[in-house]
């Protein structure tokens, strides 16, 4: 599978596109996006610190907001709402089972604007230790499957690719990029997809963008506690005078030429069919990787405190399919030791319900 990008791009790699209206329909003091930033991936390829040398050339106090694993329709719909109120878009990066399960949501988030991006089939846990050519597939076959979810649409999926838990290797990234993908990374996160409770996600979120002064932010749409945080988060970056840039494409959306048919089932021994309603279970099982990755991206000065996040009595579980996914999320993830790094927790922050 290779991407055809369209037309010419700055040698720096990206063109900042003009700033888009400032006008919110129903909220005149919405946060909005102050701009676009294009980019092409032959020109940038890699992108992020937490896994790259390079990321996005942002002005001080701007941040660009990125959600992985979903479409998750419980969260996805209310984390869509959020934005949509205060005009602000950010970019998607779609697991492409769930694109298959969930093709309208896909849609619907192309509709609002968003950029979207590949994710991988089936988020496996290690995707740097599977075989090459299964990794591969799963880049692929997410990209049939997001492309198929937005063939009744006239939006494309963006050129850009973001490894399941940052895990990527040298030679998974000359593929990817080779494909006509940039790998997006990410420069700090608010490790949301850990059993924390919502201020502690929101207090991590501010106080690593705080330290940097801008970048790209990890966020999940797959877990209540970001969609409860997420107004709150907004509203604060426009009380603390940061903007959001929208990552797009350059020159338009790229159309990628696929091989083979977009139906085609990836190989058994890659396939991790997910529960209808939920994201695959082995997204909980990255999470390990993605702190190890967050506490270089948190500070330049070395942290004072790094307490272990405390564990909370998991909630009984609910009706709901996605619900129960959580549930197996959240017990993944307890088998994890997380040291949090370069921000100081309190265990008092916990008694929120992180769902």
């Amino acid at each position: 599978m290779r991407l055809i990008l369209m037309g010419g791009t700055l040698a720096a790699g990206l063109f900042v596109c003009p700033a888009l209206a400032a006008d919110c329909p129903g909220n005149p003091d919405a946060l909005g996006t102050s701009r676009t930033i294009a980019v092409d991936p032959a020109k940038m390829p890699r992108i992020g610190s937490m896994s790259y040398p390079q990321t996005l050339p942002l002005e001080p106090k701007e941040v660009v907001l990125t959600f992985d694993d979903g479409p998750q329709p419980k969260y996805t719909a209310q984390v869509l709402d959020t934005l949509a109120h205060e005009c602000v878009k950010a970019t998607f990066f779609i697991i492409g089972s769930l694109a298959k399960e969930y093709p309208d949501w896909v849609q619907r988030e192309a509709r609002a604007g968003h950029s979207i991006g590949d994710h991988s089939e089936t988020h496996p846990r290690y995707i740097d230790k599977i075989p090459v050519e299964k990794a591969k597939a799963e880049i692929d076959d997410a990209a049939r499957h997001i492309e198929s979810a937005l063939a009744p649409t006239e939006f494309k999926m963006a050129p850009f690719f973001r490894f399941p838990g940052f895990r990527h290797t040298e030679v998974l990234d000359q593929y990817v990029n080779k494909e006509g993908f940039a790998a997006i990374g990410a420069d700090f996160p608010a490790d949301d997809w850990t059993f924390i409770g919502p201020e502690t996600v929101l207090k991590r979120a501010l106080d690593r963008l705080e330290r940097r002064g801008s970048g790209i932010l990890l966020l999940h749409d797959i877990h209540q506690r970001t969609a409860t945080i997420l107004p709150r988060l907004l509203r604060e970056l426009k009380a603390r005078g940061y903007k959001v840039v929208q990552m797009v494409a350059a020159d338009g959306a790229p159309a990628p030429v696929l091989a083979g048919d977009a139906t085609t089932a990836p190989p058994p021994e890659t396939t991790e069919t997910a529960a209808k309603g939920a994201a695959p279970q082995s997204v909980a099982s990255t999470a390990a990787a993605i702190e190890t990755a967050s506490k270089a991206a948190s500070a330049p000065q070395p942290a004072k405190d790094a307490p272990k996040a405390a564990a909370a009595k998991e909630p009984d579980a609910k009706p709901s399919q996605p619900a129960v996914a959580e549930h197996r999320h959240i017990a993944a993830l307890r088998r994890h030791t997380t040291r949090q790094a370069e921000v100081k927790t309190y265990t008092r922050n916990l008694r929120d319900s992180p769902d």
